[in-house]
């Protein structure tokens, strides 16, 4: 039988409880009006101060040689909604994937990939409360271009960690609050005789300063004389933890044995449940391929059994997110296909959601688009309040626009909201505060939210 629509989902659970409040959205204001910005990143604190970076890439050689210059930029804004002035940060040329975070005192850090003296390395730059991004230093290595990636996040104390990829391991540094970076250090899924690559990754922390990262990883793996790799072994899933001031132990096998996954994502709950998500198919890093939504719990060392979340006839999922509420209810999202079997053979992707209220399993998944209509790009916020806010963007009066629905643990859906008539690119959320980055052809722009 197909899973409710989202009028149909709605009208049912008004009956049986009352509906949440929607998220009060503000008017979209400008980070940028300059259209070569992209791959933008954004983050906000409790008390509401948000900070941003992007890539600026411009051509400044004509034809026929066509080179382009890439710096990375800067901006924050105050709790009370002034933005700070542009600024290009220094000795990022040619920087790519750029990150930020900030913190509750409103410390934040940018960190981004770039070629320095011939070689691939990772920079970060500090940006101290009510003051501008100082100079940034060179925390550590990588031999990969658009596959570093590093990501950068803040614990409740202010002590931050930066995580990146380096040929077959992960690279992390640390950095104490009001101090500077320590020298890096690596993750192997496995020995490092073995090989075993990394491939995508996802670092949070919980409550008492403990980091998590999920690791995807294809396998051990051998090279072939043209220079690529052979999968020999595969692997999985897996999760690696950290206690404050200390080192990452040897990760975890989290995904069954022989099962590929791709797309980790972890949360902590407030008693200090862990879970990790992922899309239970190989390739990371791609969105042509899709497979069942997985989940399981990690407590005292031990994995518990896999759930797959996704129903059978809905396997065709991809882009997991996961998030606790403050009362230990997890929900996760995740965007599919919906295949309905007619002589037209009619296909449309949707939002779908699943909760897990505190000791026990995820419930059955909720479609939280609109029947018949695509949609995609979903995000998902908790605030402190309790509220589980859900977007994506959809088609609204023939045009796409981002969309939202609220969820408070024991309520309904909130009534489907319009945040904004475009696309969404980037969410984050901290306390009460949300901010979500819209990009467009006309620049960037934030729509902050309260709970």
């Amino acid at each position: 039988m197909r899973k409710l629509a989202l009028s149909s989902a709605l009208c049912l659970l008004g009956v049986l409880a009352p509906a949440a409040h929607a998220v009060s959205w503000s008017a979209p204001a400008m980070v940028t009006p300059s259209p070569e910005g992209s791959r933008f990143s954004v983050a906000v604190n409790p008390r509401g101060e948000q900070a941003f970076v992007w890539e600026v890439t411009r051509q400044v050689s004509p034809p026929p040689h066509y080179r382009q210059l890439t710096t990375v930029r800067a901006r924050v804004r105050s709790a009370r909604g002034r933005f700070g002035p542009i600024q290009r940060l220094r000795r990022s040329t040619q920087g790519i994937w750029p990150d930020v975070a900030i913190a509750r005192d409103g410390t934040a850090i940018a960190v981004w990939n770039r070629v320095f003296r011939g070689h691939l390395r990772i920079f970060a730059a500090v940006r101290r409360p009510g003051r501008r991004f100082g100079r940034p230093v060179q925390i550590g290595r990588t031999d990969k271009a658009q596959g570093g990636q590093p990501q950068v996040e803040f614990d409740r104390r202010g002590n931050a960690i930066v995580l990146w990829r380096w040929s077959d391991r992960l690279q992390w540094a640390f950095r104490a609050r009001g101090h500077g970076f320590i020298a890096a250090h690596s993750i192997f899924v496995e020995k490092p005789s073995r090989r075993a690559a990394t491939e995508e990754k996802f670092l949070t922390f919980d409550r008492r300063g403990t980091a998590y990262v999920a690791i995807a990883s294809p396998g051990l793996r051998r090279r072939l004389p043209d220079g690529k790799f052979e999968t020999l072994v595969p692997r999985g899933i897996y999760l690696a933890e950290r206690r404050p001031r200390g080192r990452f132990g040897r990760p975890r096998r989290v995904s069954p044995a022989g099962e590929p996954g791709s797309q980790p994502r972890v949360a902590v709950a407030a008693d200090g449940t862990v879970l990790v998500i992922w899309r239970a198919a190989p390739t990371p890093g791609t969105e042509e391929l899709w497979g069942p939504i997985k989940a399981a719990a990690f407590a005292g060392g031990r994995v518990g059994t896999a759930q797959t979340l996704s129903v059978p006839a809905q396997h065709r999922g991809t882009e997991p997110l996961l998030q606790f509420t403050p009362a230990g209810e997890a929900v996760a999202v995740w965007h599919q296909f919906n295949e309905i079997a007619s002589p037209s053979q009619q296909v449309w992707q949707e939002i779908v959601a699943s909760f897990r209220p505190a000791g026990v399993d995820f419930g059955a998944p909720v479609v939280l688009s609109t029947a018949g209509i695509d949609a995609q790009r979903p995000a998902l916020a908790v605030t402190d309040g309790g509220e589980a806010v859900m977007l994506w963007e959809q088609q609204v009066g023939g045009a796409n626009a981002v969309v939202s629905v609220t969820r408070s643990m024991g309520t309904a859906f909130s009534p489907l909201q319009l945040v904004a008539p475009t696309a969404v690119s980037v969410v984050a959320s901290a306390g009460r505060q949300i901010a979500v980055l819209l990009v467009t052809v006309s620049g960037a722009q934030v729509v902050s939210g309260t709970s």
